[in-house]
């Protein structure tokens, strides 16, 4: 009988641990690609911040429609739907920033300083705020966070 509880007991614990270890697995693979999106993304806005060294608002607005268009292609098929979904809405936030720098340099003397400085806080706010998100939850899913990621 004694035999016979231990092969039970085996085989159960085995069982749970294999359960286990797959599910753990799989969250490292997650975290894994997560981490790589966030690796990527913070190369392609280093780009852009090189460019914004530059005194040309064309070439600022340029390179961060650059910038938006190069993280906007990064595959996140394979990542979690949250994880996704604030990925994608901070893309958003970047593309409605890309999209009035260039709007913005087009018809610099339609709008005051005043209120391109205003949409600017505006849209930075949302940038920073939607990428925080990003970070939270790829934390969650165990991603490693690079220290420029702040």
């Amino acid at each position: 009988m004694k035999f016979i509880t231990a092969i039970v007991a085996f085989s159960i614990t085995f069982g749970f641990s294999t359960v286990l270890a797959g599910l753990l697995g799989e969250n490292n693979q997650t975290a894994h690609r997560i981490s790589d999106l966030l690796k990527q993304d913070i190369a392609n806005g280093q780009q852009m911040d090189e460019i914004y060294q530059s005194n040309s608002s064309f070439e600022f607005a340029e390179a961060v429609n650059e910038y938006v268009n190069s993280s906007q292609a990064i595959d996140d098929t394979n990542l979690p739907s949250d994880f996704r979904f604030v990925w994608r809405t901070h893309m958003e936030a970047w593309r409605a920033h890309a999209d009035f720098l260039i709007r913005t340099d087009c018809m610099r003397k339609r709008m005051s300083a005043e209120e391109t400085s205003r949409v600017t806080i505006e849209q930075k706010y949302e940038i920073i705020t939607t990428w925080m998100n990003v970070l939270r939850i790829a934390r969650r899913y165990g991603a490693v966070i690079p220290s420029n990621a702040y």
